[in-house]
C-alpha cells in the first residue's frame, strides 16, 4: 500500500510512488491528486467587445462584457481603465459612451470558494475616432433676393454611400430628406435662416456630425433708381 499519503496534494503520492511499484492503489490515488490540482487552478476573465470591433467613433455607445470560462460559480467584477478601478461597476457588463482612447481589463472576483478572484483578463484597447463632419456649401451665395433660386449641397469628405439630412432653424426639412443637393427655387423670406445637414447609412459610423449652420439671408428686390 501507500503508506505516508497526504490527500492534500498530488506531490506526496509520487514522492511515495517513487520507490515502489506502481501498485493499483497508488496509480488511482496519484490521478486523484492531479485532478484535485487541476480543479483548483485559477481561472482566467475574458474581456469582449459585446457589438462591434475595437475601432469606434467617440459619443458611440459600447458594451464590454466580461466573461469567465467553466467559472459556475456566483462572481462580481472589476474593471480597469488604464490601469485605474472603477469601483461603481461590480456586473459582468460594462457600457458606456466613448470619449477616448483606452485600455480595458477586467477580473472576477468569487462570492465563496477559494480561489477568490481570476486572473486578469487580456486587455482590450479601443481606438477612437471622430465621426466625419459635412460642409454646407451654397451656390451663388448665401444673401440671396426673394424670387432667386440657391442650391444647398451637402459635402462629406469619405467615400461612404449616405443618406442626407436637412434643418432649416434645427427643424427637419422632409422634402430635402435622402438628397445631397437641396434646392430652392423662386426663393421667399421664410425661407431664410440657418442650414445644417448630416449623413446616416447602415453601416459604420451610422451617422455622421450635424455640419456648422449656414445661414441664408433673403432681401427684397432692390428698386431702380429712377
Amino acid at each position: 500500500m501507500c503508506r505516508g499519503f497526504n490527500t492534500d496534494t498530488s506531490h506526496s503520492v509520487s514522492h511515495q510512488c517513487v520507490r515502489m511499484e506502481l501498485r493499483p492503489l497508488c496509480v488511482f490515488l496519484l490521478l486523484i491528486g492531479f485532478i484535485h490540482s487541476t480543479q483548483t487552478g485559477v481561472l482566467k476573465a475574458t474581456l469582449r467587445v459585446q457589438s462591434g470591433g475595437t475601432q469606434v467613433f467617440r459619443g458611440e455607445t459600447v458594451t464590454l462584457k466580461c466573461d469567465i470560462e467553466g467559472g459556475e460559480d456566483k462572481w462580481t467584477y472589476s474593471w480597469y481603465k488604464n490601469g485605474a478601478e472603477n469601483p461603481t461597476i461590480k456586473q459582468s457588463e460594462n457600457t458606456f459612451e466613448v470619449r477616448d482612447e483606452a485600455t480595458f481589463t477586467c477580473m472576477g472576483n468569487r462570492i465563496g470558494g477559494d480561489p477568490q478572484s481570476t486572473e486578469m483578463s487580456d486587455p482590450v484597447t479601443l481606438s477612437v475616432s471622430a465621426r466625419p463632419k459635412p460642409v454646407v456649401k451654397v451656390q451663388p451665395a448665401e444673401r440671396v433676393f426673394i424670387g432667386e433660386t440657391v442650391t444647398l449641397t451637402c459635402e462629406i469628405q469619405t467615400g461612404e454611400s449616405w443618406r442626407y439630412l436637412w434643418y432649416r432653424n434645427n427643424e427637419e426639412l422632409s422634402d430635402a430628406a435622402g438628397k445631397k443637393t437641396h434646392t430652392i427655387t423662386d426663393i421667399k423670406e421664410s425661407d431664410k435662416g440657418d442650414y445644417t445637414c448630416k449623413g446616416t447609412q447602415s453601416s459604420d459610423p451610422k451617422y455622421t456630425q450635424t455640419s456648422d449652420g449656414v445661414t441664408l439671408t433673403v432681401s427684397e428686390n432692390p428698386k431702380p433708381e429712377l
